[in-house]
Formats: C-alpha cells, structure tokens, sequence
C-alpha cells in the first residue's frame, strides 16, 4: 500500500523500463562519473562548506549560532535549510568530516532521477533523454558532485515542488499533497537566498490562472510567512535581517555579460568559465535557450510549466543584478536549461522530430560526453581543493585553544581545529587593523593567499596580506608553506600601541582642525607611549618637512620605512625631503615605489599627488 503511493518512483522502476533503459544508462553513467571523482575536493576546503557543518553542530545542540566566533553570536548569514538536512549525518561522523562526501553524490543522484520524471512529462521520449543527458553529464554538474553545497539541496527542492504542483493542478484535491508542497517551498525558501523565487513564481503565475488559484489557496503564503519569521528572528538577535545585505551592489557590463556568457555556454552543456574561443560558442547556446522558450511561450501551457518560466526567469534576472559570480550559482537552473536548449534544438526546423535537430542534439551529446571523460582522465590535484593538513597541524599544536586567529577561512580552521576566528576586517589603514586586533585579543593571522581572489571579501583580503607583509616587526611569520599557499603570522605589538593609537587620532584631528602645535604634542606623547609607530613617525616628519628640517624629518621616514617597507605615503614624503634636497634621481626613484604601494581609501589622492611631484621633477636638471 505504502509503495503505491509512491507513483513516481513506482513508474520509474515498473516493468515497462525496457522502453526507459537510455535514461537509466545516462543515470548510471552520471552517478560512476560522480563516484570516480569524488576524490577531488575535502569537505571544508570551500568554507561555506565547513559552515554547513558548523550550523548542523550548532542545531545539534539546540541553538543555532556562529561557532567559529569566539562570541558564539547567533547565526544570521547562513540559512538553516541545508545545515537542517545535515544534522543526522554530522551526528555520526564523529569529526570524519569527509564521510559527508556522500551527500552531494546522494543528492546528485537524486536530482537525476527526480529530472527523468518531471521530463517524462515535459517532453517527448528521445528529446527527454537529450535533456537528462544535459543535466546528468554536464561538466558543471560531475564537477560539483562531490562539493557540499547548499545549491544541491535546492535542486531537489525545485524539482520535488514543480512535481507536486502539476499533482495538484492535475490530479483531485487533497490536502496531504498541499502540505507537502507548503512544507518543499519553505524549506527552499530557508535553504539559499534565492530559494524564494519559486514561491514568487508560483504567487506571481497564479494572479494570472485564477480559476485555479483555489486549488493551492493558503500554500502561496506559507512560504513567504515562514522566511519572514526567519529575517524577523535575525534582525531581533543582530539589527539586521541577513548579512547578504552588505553584499549587494550594482553590477558592472562586464559582470552581465560574463553571466550572459555562462547561461549559454551552461545551456551547451559545457564548462561556464569565460573565454574569448568560446565566445561563439556561448552565442549559439544563448541562441538556442532563446528559440526554446520562445517555443515554451507560443502556446498556452500547464501551470506548472508556466511556473518554471517564472523560476528560470527570476532567477536569472537575479544572477544579473548580483554582483557577484560564480559557478556553483547557476546549478539550480541547470535541470530547466537543458529542456529549454532541446525545445530550441527542435525547433530550428518544423516538426519535432526534425532531423537538423537531432543531429544538433547529437552533437550537444557528443561534446559533453568528451568533456566528462576528458575531465576524468586529465583531472590534476589543486592545493586550494584540498586540506592545508600541514597548516591545519600547525595551528591545533602550537595555538592556545584561548587564542584567537584572523583568518579568511575560519570555517576550515573551526571544524579541523577547533580555534576561533576574531572576525571579519574592517579596517582601512595598517594602524586601525593593529589596533582592531589589539582590541579582540587576536593572537595569530592565518592566510592561506590563492583563496582570495575567490572570496567576496577580496580586497579587504588583499589589504592585509600587504600589511602584515609589510610590516615584519609587528608580524613575524611563524609558518609558512608555499605547497598550501598558507602563512601564519604572529601579532606580536604591545598593548602600548592601543592608547598610542587614541592619541594619534587626536593629533589626525587637530592636523585637520589646522592645529599645528596641538597635532605635534600629541604626536610626541604617541611616540613616547610606542616609538615604532609607522604612521605617527610619518605624519611627525611630514610637519618637520613643513618647518623645514629636512634632516630631521628624512630619519623619522626611514624609521618608518624600516618598519613598514610599503608604506606608499612615507615614501612619498621622502620623495619630498630628496627634491628639497637636491637629490633628484633619489627623488624619482621613491616616487616611483610610492606609486607601486599606493594603498588604503586615500590611494586615489595619493597617487595624484606623486603625478604632480613627478611633473615638477620634470620640469628640474638632474
């Protein structure tokens, strides 16, 4: 009894497979690929993957908050739908964490069979496969086969809620089927940010088809209720409602056209990396997606069908506006996106059995069959895919479990080590970064410097790795392993510097109030309290340059430039001192390094000032 109402796994597996045997092979295949690669990437290597498991731990002790802090403040940038589905296998991994491998490759799976049903009723049979294929093989999904992402759980979310809503518009009302399709869109809608956009489909498509709106009644509001509570509960525990918001911001042409390019090359079944040899080839994808809805939209269509049209486009509508790109983003569209390009392969020539366009299909096939194989034969271990185990060592012996590290993968180094991260940066100059340190107590940087071209937080990355570079006295490197790409410094800076810092923030002040006798005494008083104070001794020698002592102020650089050698305006200021005294070519060769430090919110109005310096060293004989 309970095995019948199983109708769409029990239509799968029925005697009639015979006739359904391509799609079981194209499964198959798809989930040997996804085992035959499973081996690339360690659980945690992702960070957004190490705080999934986090927010599972944290579940599993009924709360949820933010482990890798040492304020275990609540957790409000991670949605809990995904680290939901986790709890029960991080509760017995017992600190394995790479057994968790097997859920991606179970959702994967899933996600293939979950397909094959809802094409059996989107498609005819051979087109069917086509898209399957597409979906099972593509480059981009046996990439991210074995990665634990919250996008896979989506998938299946998606595709569960599109199969539910055509039972309901199709079959007799029961209310068991509109609980689970209340309880499959909340669940998105708590799994990823854009996990909404289907509940928003569905409300949107149903303004339109209201004769059938009855049919779904108190469903369309549940989901939105139930994310509503969640940013209700984040803005009452933190002030805001999720962290994603100070991502946001207006994309550039390049950003737009870069998605443009994944979306048709995604729609080709291959690989959503940007390359000008591709270029053509993402143009005939984009080409094909567009003749394919098209064909989507010439005729009235089911409901369901209508609502993955609002999903498809919403969604893309939002990769466009984000800022930010990814591959791993465009997943949940990947089971839509191979209909779509089959739809505009049959469509280039009458008839859906159009010859051109089964061999347009064919080829498609052919192209990411190749791919795959040659991915599997050529696949080479990246550093950055898995563990720094040597760093991650180091860190477990020989930091304090009361210290605290900065580090742009806190997740990794929670889950492996246990220690905690101080926190995000902030800072906009190497002496406010010394004192936030100071004030959360960090003890120790880790950097592991190939991962942060890939973080949202790159230039703030960037910063820190000139800063603690440049300035060896006060970050000592205590490990280092170029295997991993990982240094580990040591924040060595007396506690002095802290009320130093108050003090030369009030002589910054007076220097802006044009108090010139205050900003120096107070500047003296900072040097007196911590002498190796690069941005004191510049700003003290900058006002000795004003007075005229030349000499005075050239030590008070040097001293400065000994303890940060790339402190781009206490170059500049010695660009200065050297042209006031006669030596020109000294003049432009600390010009020129001023130029190549030029860093911080000022670098713009710094790197004018060393233009208009050089044109005034132009203009003298050496």
């Amino acid at each position: 009894m309970l095995f019948q109402k199983f109708k769409y796994i029990r239509q799968v597996i029925s005697a009639d497979w015979r006739k359904s045997w391509p799609a079981f092979l194209i499964l198959v295949s798809g989930a040997v690929f996804y085992l035959a690669l499973a081996n690339r990437h360690d659980i945690g290597f992702f960070e957004d993957d190490a705080l999934y498991t986090l927010g599972a731990r944290s579940l599993l002790t009924g709360h949820y908050r933010d482990l890798t802090g040492p304020q275990s403040l609540p957790e409000v940038h991670i949605l809990p739908g995904f680290p939901a589905v986790l709890v029960p296998f991080v509760a017995v991994s017992s600190g394995h964490w790479n057994r968790l491998k097997v859920i991606p490759w179970l959702l994967s799976v899933c996600a293939g069979f979950m397909a094959w049903i809802l094409y059996q009723r989107w498609l005819p049979i051979k087109p069917a496969y086509a898209a399957l294929a597409l979906f099972v093989l593509g480059p981009l999904t046996i990439f991210l086969s074995d990665i634990l992402l919250s996008e896979w759980w989506l998938v299946c979310l998606s595709l569960a809620a599109i199969l539910l809503i055509r039972e309901i518009e199709t079959g007799a009302p029961n209310v068991w089927k509109k609980i689970a399709l209340a309880g499959v869109l909340s669940w998105a809608a708590l799994t990823r940010p854009e996990g909404i956009l289907l509940s928003v489909a569905l409300a949107g498509t149903l303004l339109f088809r209201l004769t059938l709106a009855k049919r779904f009644g108190w469903i369309v509001l549940v989901p939105f209720m139930v994310l509503s509570a969640w940013l209700m509960r984040n803005h009452i525990v933190s002030g805001r409602i999720s962290s994603y918001t100070q991502y946001l911001g207006l994309p550039d042409g390049f950003h737009i056209l870069k998605t443009l390019d994944a979306v048709g090359l995604l729609a080709l079944g291959t690989f959503p990396v940007m390359d000008l040899g591709k270029v053509w080839l993402a143009l005939i994808g984009v080409l094909m997606l567009i003749i394919g809805l098209r064909s989507e939209l010439s005729e009235r269509r089911e409901l369901w069908r209508q609502i993955v049209l609002g999903y498809v486009f919403l969604f893309l509508l939002l990769r466009f506006i984000w800022p930010y790109f990814d591959g791993r983003y465009f997943l949940p569209l990947l089971p839509f996106l191979g209909v779509f390009t089959v739809q505009g392969c049959l469509s280039l020539s009458p008839g859906r059995a159009s010859r051109l366009g089964a061999w347009l299909i064919g080829g498609l096939l052919l192209v990411i069959l190749y791919e795959d194989i040659y991915s599997c034969m050529n696949w080479k271990s990246d550093p950055m895919d898995v563990l720094p185990k040597h760093s991650l060592t180091f860190i477990q012996n020989h930091v304090p479990p009361s210290f605290t590290v900065l580090t742009n993968k806190g997740g990794m180094m929670t889950l492996y080590t246990g220690r905690l991260n101080s926190g995000s940066v902030l800072a906009d100059t190497p002496d406010q970064f010394v004192y936030d340190l100071l004030k959360t107590g960090t003890s120790y940087i880790w950097v592991r410097r190939q991962s942060i071209a890939m973080q949202m937080t790159q230039d703030q990355w960037i910063r820190v790795d000139r800063w603690v570079n440049g300035w060896p006295a006060a970050f000592p490197v205590v490990f280092n392993d170029p295997a991993e790409a990982s240094v580990v410094y040591h924040v060595v800076v007396s506690p002095s510097f802290m009320p130093a810092y108050r003090i030369y923030l009030d002589a910054r002040r007076a220097l802006q109030g044009n108090s010139i006798l205050k900003a120096r005494k107070r500047l003296d008083e900072a040097l007196h309290l911590f002498p190796e104070f690069p941005g004191a001794l510049n700003d003290y020698a900058s006002l000795l340059l004003e007075s005229g002592e030349t000499k005075r102020s050239e030590k008070y650089l040097l001293s400065a430039l000994r303890l940060r050698q790339n402190f781009g305006l206490a170059r500049f200021n010695l660009a200065r001192v050297y042209e006031q005294e006669n030596k020109l070519s000294l003049a432009k060769n600390a010009l020129d390094i001023a130029w190549q430090n030029a860093d911080g919110p000022e670098e713009s109005v710094l790197r004018g000032w060393i233009q208009e310096e050089q044109k005034k060293l132009q203009t003298r004989p050496d």
